[in-house]
């Protein structure tokens, strides 16, 4: 209970602070204290705030038998102008790297949190500097702050990026491991190719003849997974000095031309085009007339195949239809599949 009008001038202050609103109502007020403080204490402190300029009475909105407005305009850069001093001298106290000045426009709640750390942070830099290595966010948060979690699933990415030094701290992501099944009979090549497929039937009948084909891998791209590990495909191999050739097979519709022309802009992958031929001799299928139509990953896409295919894919896309790789059945992909050095 509330029996002290300068305890609730700051309490409301407070409260004035941490809403994003410009203008709130006298009962919204009453009803954040409502059970809390006797009505005389809490229209004296709304009185103080008036008298002080930091709530403005709108005068369109009335008056009550008490004589308060109805509603009231907040003044926040008056009422901010304690929490504005305070930013500017915790600035001049810590290193010039920590940006403080996204607080002028955050809440009083937010900049109270952010205390403790913005302290460790000064601290790590002020005694280590910037790293000059990369690291993984786990290993870098771990060092922040005590808590190999802290930067992916405790909000400490959004603090770095809030005060501008998470750019600097050199954190990287950490790639999901790519899949991939290997072909042992491949491993001594000179050159390796590389197939990578879009969805699991495929992967799951293809990898039961892998040694029956040219390729050293079969790699399972899940739609969209794996563009953020494939960079890592000779790392994960242990080839680095090998050369190593890609091929993608995916979905013949808009999505699946998106998903490869992704793959694309990172590395050389030309479609497969024996499995893509295969897809094309049969009849499409209608249903993705939703799909985003992409013009350069589409345009990009058929230049790899003849003038008459181009033709064909371009009026299968526009008038909606597709080509799932589950077209072709599990025999048909293993024969396909055998028989890919032809390509």
């Amino acid at each position: 209970m509330y029996r002290s009008n300068e305890l609730l001038c700051e309490k409301i202050k407070l409260e004035l602070s941490n809403i994003q609103v410009k203008t709130i109502k006298l009962r919204q007020l009453e009803n954040l204290f409502e059970g809390e403080v006797e009505y005389d204490i809490f229209f004296a402190a709304i009185r103080q705030l008036e008298m002080e300029e930091l709530l403005k009475p709108i005068k369109s909105h009335g008056i009550n038998h008490h004589g308060l407005a109805h509603a009231f305009r907040i003044q926040k850069q008056d009422l901010n102008k304690p929490l504005q001093e305070q930013i500017r001298i915790k600035q001049l106290q810590i290193h010039p790297l920590i940006n403080l000045s996204c607080y002028f426009t955050l809440s009083l709640e937010t900049w109270e949190n952010d205390q403790e750390l913005i302290n460790r942070l000064n601290k790590y830099i002020n005694e280590k500097g910037l790293p000059d290595k990369e690291a993984f966010s786990s290993e870098r948060s771990y060092e922040l702050a005590g808590d190999e979690k802290w930067i992916d699933e405790g909000g400490g990415r959004a603090f770095l990026e809030r005060v501008g030094i998470y750019s600097s701290l050199r954190i990287v992501s950490i790639p999901e491991p790519l899949m991939f099944a290997i072909n042992p009979s491949q491993m001594a090549s000179a050159e390796h190719i590389h197939l990578i497929v879009e969805n699991k039937a495929v992967y799951a009948a293809l990898s039961t003849c892998l040694v029956e084909s040219p390729y050293t891998t079969l790699i399972y791209g899940s739609g969209k997974s794996f563009l953020s590990s494939i960079m890592k495909l000779e790392e994960q191999l242990n080839m680095p000095d090998r050369t190593h050739r890609l091929l993608y097979f995916g979905d013949l519709d808009r999505e699946g031309i998106t998903i490869w022309n992704s793959l694309h802009h990172r590395r050389f992958a030309p479609p497969c085009l024996i499995f893509y031929r295969a897809l094309l001799e049969k009849d499409f299928t209608y249903g993705k007339q939703n799909q985003r139509h992409n013009h350069e990953a589409e345009n990009n896409f058929v230049r790899f195949f003849l003038a008459h295919e181009q033709d064909k894919v371009r009026q299968m896309l526009a008038k909606g239809g597709y080509y799932p790789q589950e077209a072709l059945k599990a025999d048909e992909l293993r024969e396909i599949w055998r028989h890919s050095w032809k390509e």
